[in-house]
């Protein structure tokens, strides 16, 4: 019998029918530009947060500068969906390839700073990570990133003429498109960046020491530790799963099996110190068994499988921090509990995206 080998990583071509028409190559650019100018305001606001003490209001220049892109983008992206209309195209026809997030993105930033003026107005501007990990920061960075994604996902779901490799020039527009979506993240994350900042020197440990407010910064570092420490736990408890998702249709209890061991072994070296964590991870064993049956994330569903990375860790990190505030009667504010949660569950999307990618067309 001859068996035919599994190519785990291979996407399929298809052509999507329905799909918008495909944009210029310099629309894309003038896409990339005005993204590259929302991201500009992003990182002049993320300077002022962290060279301005004072910074209590949301009426600042560097946020009028994030949100004159937004406008600008967002007119922009209005003007193509009419220019398509006026050729004949109806409904979702009219929205661009690759745009489609796009629109949604823009929606989101648009609620995103609304509830963010009310949220500063109310109850002034966060401070520290707090500031990274508040909603409606998460929700403007969801919608800032699907924005500046649509030239890349344009050219990903659009026949090439070049085929696969592209010249520089035609390349440009997806590749500063990336650019842009990984600068995105890599500000959300910035607390865990090694290029921004380095916490381990002996001048920077004699720096705190020597601090009046040394008790604030050992603080900061502490929750910086454990944001990290979630993050890097979900990728690795979460990229197991996904991989065995690609291949195969596993039993009820696979996950359980998997997330229980694991966490009572490493429980075991600290002679079981956190014991009510292994609870915590056969629990959301439990809950990813169940969700397997429910949503059936094979890669031929990948809507299901973004859907399954995405709940998972929120069930996961909902217990955890549930049990942390029952077991040592401490917690963190919402900004940082629920936010954190939020970003591991954005964090199980992306990997979904590496494990089951977006199908790509079939050549022209």
């Amino acid at each position: 019998m001859t068996v035919t080998p599994t190519t785990a990583f291979s996407v399929t071509p298809v052509v999507r029918p329905g799909a918008g028409t495909r944009l210029r190559w310099r629309d894309d650019l003038v896409t990339v530009v005005l993204g590259l100018w929302l991201m500009a305001g992003l990182f002049v606001d993320g300077w002022a947060h962290n060279n301005l003490r004072q910074l209590e209001t949301f009426f600042t220049p560097w946020h009028a500068l994030f949100y004159s892109g937004y406008g600008v983008g967002a007119a922009w992206l209005c003007w193509l969906i009419r220019r398509e209309q006026r050729a004949g195209r109806v409904g979702r026809a009219a929205i661009p390839r690759g745009y489609e997030l796009g629109l949604a993105g823009t929606v989101l930033v648009g609620a995103g700073g609304l509830g963010d003026m009310l949220w500063h107005l109310a109850f002034g501007v966060e401070q520290n990570r707090e500031a990274l990990l508040s909603p409606t920061h998460l929700l403007l960075f969801v919608g800032m990133t699907l924005i500046v994604t649509s030239p890349f996902r344009s050219a990903w779901s659009s026949p090439d003429p070049a085929g696969d490799a592209p010249s520089f020039r035609a390349f440009l527009p997806a590749l500063l498109s990336l650019t842009a979506a990984t600068a995105f993240v890599i500000f959300m994350n910035g607390y865990l960046s090694a290029f921004i900042a380095v916490h381990h020197t002996t001048a920077r440990v004699a720096l705190y020491s020597r601090s009046v407010d040394s008790a604030r910064r050992l603080l900061s570092l502490s929750q910086d530790l454990n944001l990290a420490m979630i993050l890097i736990s979900n990728v690795l408890l979460l990229a197991p799963v996904l991989l065995m998702l690609r291949r195969w249709r596993p039993p009820f209890g696979a996950v359980t099996l998997l997330w229980g061991l694991v966490t009572a072994l490493g429980s075991a070296v600290v002679r079981f110190g956190f014991a009510e964590y292994i609870l915590v991870a056969i629990l959301a064993g439990l809950a990813a068994d169940a969700l397997i049956r429910a949503l059936r994330p094979w890669p031929s569903r990948p809507g299901a499988t973004r859907s399954f990375a995405l709940l998972v860790p929120l069930i996961l990190w909902s217990l955890y921090f549930a049990t942390t505030a029952l077991r040592w009667g401490e917690a963190w504010s919402p900004e940082l509990w629920a936010g954190v949660t939020v970003m591991a569950g954005l964090s199980g999307v992306g990997l979904s995206l590496l494990m089951v990618p977006p199908p790509v067309p079939a050549r022209a």
